[in-house]
């Protein structure tokens, strides 16, 4: 595509296991060979939250490398944007949850570290970031924010002030026991939604198959594409045409061409009805 029309987005939902990189690579191989080969296009790939499955404890200099690279081949291999999900970096004697951006040709674009961290994360060593980060995709302007930053209006409302078409979400969803793992996915595709809506702008959610990652955590499969743009009929199944998900939580991607003039009218229109302003 050109990019200056329409956009083709991919959300993985991979399975993950906790600290083995080389098992875990493997797994978004076979993933892509299964998925992604049979696409005709594809302009940007987002990948999940803590994708590499690795934390403190098993991270390292290499690991980082051999992640970086990888992530690097896959951008070269399609020919399309990553959004490396994200993975821990550690600089200046502190831990970040960071997400890179790579462009078709593998070159690092930008940065981002998450700024709203999670339970689990403040108990560790790791050091919330504090820095926007937007670009171009063709003419979609686009931004990220990871996981929980998703919940902070104050972070979105920065984003609407950007005036941003699409916001690419890496994500780890988690809740206490299996039994809520259905909740878990409805509570984030609903976010998901709601942001989409509120913000006139696309929000790929990428998040992990639901499995158990560590006692007491399971993830909960809430891969999404809210599309606010898309509307739909008393006769239609509701909100089919403007949330794309995997209903099951398994293991998969969503793949989906945005319209920047859809996307742009309906910002327009919010704003012409008092429904969305650029002020906080």
């Amino acid at each position: 595509m050109t990019l200056e029309k329409e956009l083709s987005v991919v959300s993985l939902q991979p399975n993950i296991t906790l600290h083995n990189l080389e098992k875990n690579i493997q797994e978004y191989k076979r993933l892509f060979q299964e998925r992604l080969d049979q696409l005709d296009c594809i302009d940007v790939i987002c990948f999940p939250e803590y994708w590499n499955g690795l934390r403190i404890n098993s991270s390292s200099k290499k690991s980082f490398i051999d992640s970086k690279e990888f992530l690097k081949n896959t951008a070269l291999k399609y020919s399309a944007w990553v959004i490396g999900g994200s993975f821990l970096v550690q600089e200046n004697d502190h831990n970040f949850n960071r997400s890179l951006i790579f462009n078709p040709e593998g070159k690092i674009v930008g940065k981002y570290d998450k700024i709203r961290l999670f339970g689990y994360e403040k108990t560790q060593d790791i050091f919330p970031g504090n820095a926007l980060f937007t670009w171009k995709i063709g003419n979609f302007r686009a931004g990220i924010r990871i996981c929980n930053d998703l919940w902070n209006l104050n972070l979105i409302q920065e984003l609407i002030s950007e005036e941003i078409d699409i916001l690419f979400v890496p994500a780890l969803t988690v809740v206490p026991e299996s039994i809520y793992t259905n909740y878990g996915q409805y509570i984030w595709h609903n976010l998901a939604f709601i942001r989409a809506k509120e913000g006139a702008m696309a929000i790929i959610v990428s998040d992990t198959n639901r499995a158990i990652l560590s006692d007491p955590y399971w993830s909960t499969g809430a891969s999404c594409i809210a599309d606010p743009s898309q509307k739909f009929t008393n006769e239609e199944p509701q909100c089919q045409n403007m949330l794309n998900k995997i209903d099951s939580g398994s293991k998969g991607i969503i793949w989906k061409i945005l319209n920047l003039e859809e996307l742009r009218a309906q910002r327009n229109y919010r704003e012409f009805v008092g429904l969305l302003t650029k002020e906080p």
